[in-house]
């Protein structure tokens, strides 16, 4: 089982830098992970993941901070 899932093939140009977040109220935790990318015609963006453990993998949310990530931009 993969760590992390990939977003849809043939749009991203780069990706690096990921910065992780934990989050937790007492009765759980939630990990984000935002990774700098850039995708092919629409400059920079960040790649959104989140995890309740993150040693377990983490499930990509969509992609934010561009308007011109199309489809990928509404997960």
């Amino acid at each position: 089982m993969p760590l992390m899932q990939l977003p849809p093939s043939g749009q991203l140009t780069a990706w690096r830098d990921p910065w992780f977040v934990e989050h937790g109220d007492g009765r759980g935790r939630q990990w984000t992970m935002l990774i700098g990318s850039g995708l092919k015609g629409g400059g920079g963006t960040a790649l959104v993941y989140r995890s309740a453990d993150i040693t377990r993998g983490a499930g990509l949310q969509g992609v934010r901070a561009h308007e011109a990530c199309g489809d990928l931009c509404n997960k």
